[in-house]
């Protein structure tokens, strides 16, 4: 069998494809999200007779570089990845939550972290919500914005963001939320978002939380816990996520939430790490927060492995299997070390 060397074909296509959305969103998103503005969407609206979410995607389209009408790659990527992608958001629906209608952060600092507010400017994009996977491995980020802009809570370390209840939090939170039951164990406090709406929820008789650093134990006790009217619910733990999952503390437990990450680049070895313990126990089955941008990055590297003859195939159904999120969720425990480039 030989191996697949820079194999062309549709799979190939897509994939340099996704990489190369993922780095124009990333720098985007990281170096000016702020890019898209009021002034710009209302000029080609008004001159252009087009929708503000079209404005807003021909503005990034024009920031990077792309000309859709003379180049075929580029138009593929306005018209199944940008346009796809954006999407605008409506205040309200994130308003409603719960958590922003009882909880109330202060502006207070301890040891290295602080609570305060923070905002999204009118037209700001960030990630929010679930990567859409198509049937073809096409992988879809999914891109909002509010027209008039966003307050949400946020907790710093060392003044650099670490975590923050925003919409992306709300959205990607909600299927882990739903179903959760029983006693429940989670890792990773940070602003106490799942633990508080977990222990809403009647089907859950407690929540407890493993969390190592005791500042942000204290905070979260101080000044969030007593606002919540299902406190004696919460139980906060101060412990090594790690070592508390490889004990017989963590069993018996009927559901089990894992969030220790900033984002997905930096969980993969964590991720990797804790589905690694995980294997050890029947049940239950653990959840892990932005699971399919992990499995993203993890897809990744799967397919240049096989590019570069490990494993060997030439069958691409069987490589299509190998790269869905089944697969690399069996495959992930198994794994040695990860280094990503």
């Amino acid at each position: 069998m030989h191996h697949i060397h820079n194999h062309e074909g549709a799979l190939a296509e897509t994939q340099a494809c996704n990489r190369e959305f993922f780095r124009l969103l990333a720098g985007y998103l990281n170096a000016c999200p702020t890019l898209v503005t009021r002034e710009l969407i209302e000029e080609l609206t008004d001159s252009c007779a087009v929708s503000e979410k079209e404005a807003f995607c021909a503005i990034l389209s024009a920031a990077f570089g792309w000309e859709e009408e003379e180049n075929e790659h580029d138009r593929r990527l306005f018209h199944e990845y940008l346009l796809p992608s954006v999407r605008a958001l409506e205040p309200t629906s994130y308003l409603s939550d719960p958590y922003y209608q009882n909880v109330r952060i202060p502006d207070r600092r301890l040891g290295k972290w602080r609570l305060q507010e923070a905002h999204y400017a009118p037209y700001e994009g960030f990630v929010c919500g679930s990567l859409a996977l198509t049937e073809q491995l096409a992988e879809i980020p999914p891109i909002g914005y509010f027209a008039d802009g966003f307050s949400y809570p946020m907790v710093l370390e060392n003044g650099v963001e670490w975590m923050a209840i925003k919409p992306n939090e709300i959205e990607t939170m909600r299927a882990p939320i739903a179903g959760a039951h029983g006693r429940v164990l989670t890792y990773g406090l940070g602003l106490g978002y799942f633990a508080y709406m977990a222990a809403r929820r009647p089907e859950v008789s407690s929540v407890t939380v493993i969390e190592r650093d005791k500042d942000v134990i204290t905070l979260f006790r101080e000044e969030i816990l007593p606002q919540l009217e299902v406190f004696e619910k919460i139980h906060v733990i101060e412990a090594d996520a790690f070592a508390f999952a490889d004990s017989p503390a963590a069993r018996g437990f009927d559901y089990v939430f894992c969030d220790l990450w900033h984002d997905a680049s930096d969980g993969l070895p964590l991720y990797i790490r804790m589905r690694k313990i995980e294997k050890t126990y029947k049940d239950p089955p653990y959840v892990y927060w932005v699971e399919d941008m992990i499995l993203s990055r993890l897809r990744a590297m799967v397919y240049d492995g096989i590019c570069n003859g490990t494993p060997s195939l030439t069958d691409e159904k069987e490589i299509y299997k190998i790269l869905q999120d089944p697969y690399l969720r069996q495959l992930a425990p198994d794994l040695r070390a990860v280094q990503e480039g």
